[in-house]
């Protein structure tokens, strides 16, 4: 199995689309990259795992993070996976096992009593020249992407929590924009307001540091305080 400070190890697969990917790909390129292995598409932990990936994505990448997952999936599995649930990130497909061999996410493992062996879920994460920085190898599935973000060194954890805080209130604010204000999104807003922290993250997003797909109301200038004042 790897070991931090290892290098990434070299692969060659396809992705959801048949493109064909190279660990070339996710090295030099001033990004760090994550890549997680989990067991199979459509199944309960794996789906949770993807869609906490999926909801923390503008987060990773705002920090400067590629997001890769992968699996003995076939490219046709992992095409509909992705379609299914609204996946951004790519997928690749191992079905050699030869990948998941080299990173150490393929052995001995229980399942239902039994042993077998198969993929384990693990999380890798490279820095920007493909060295080993992180390895989790007990995954939260339901917070996968946060578990991701609470270990992150922090410069990149600071923008990654103001993005994903960011998308919270966003959400609040179009829940309470809907015409079916929630007593729990109206408190979070003012709270939000009245901590100085609206203040801290509209001026982020002045300087260009809140990426375009998360934001919508809450960071204009007169959003958030016109329907405060009409939800009062």
């Amino acid at each position: 199995m790897l070991r931090t400070g290892d290098k990434m190890p070299s692969f060659e697969v396809q992705d959801q689309d048949g493109k064909t990917i190279r660990s070339e790909d996710f090295i030099g390129k001033g990004r760090r990259t994550i890549i997680y292995f989990y067991p199979k598409d459509n199944t309960s932990g794996c789906t949770a795992e993807a869609c906490s990936m999926r909801d923390g994505y503008a987060a990773l990448t705002a920090a400067g993070y590629n997001v890769v997952g992968v699996s003995k999936d076939s490219v046709k599995s992992h095409a509909g996976f992705r379609a299914k649930h609204g996946l951004p990130f790519t997928l690749l497909s191992d079905s050699s096992t030869q990948m998941l061999q080299d990173f150490g996410a393929w052995g001995e493992k229980k399942m239902y009593g039994k042993t077998v062996f198969g993929t384990i879920r693990r999380t890798f994460i490279f820095n920007e020249e493909g060295i080993l920085e992180r390895i989790i190898e007990k995954v939260d599935t339901k917070d996968a992407a946060g578990q991701i973000i609470a270990g992150m060194a922090a410069p990149q954890k600071a923008t990654a929590e103001r993005v994903a805080r960011v998308q919270a209130m966003e959400a609040a604010f179009d829940r309470a924009s809907a015409g079916t204000p929630d007593a729990a999104d109206i408190a979070a807003l003012k709270k939000y307001m009245d901590s100085g922290q609206w203040r801290l993250d509209y001026e982020a997003d002045e300087a260009g540091e809140i990426p375009a797909s998360v934001k919508r109301g809450v960071l204009s200038e007169d959003g958030l305080y016109n329907l405060l004042e009409d939800l009062a």
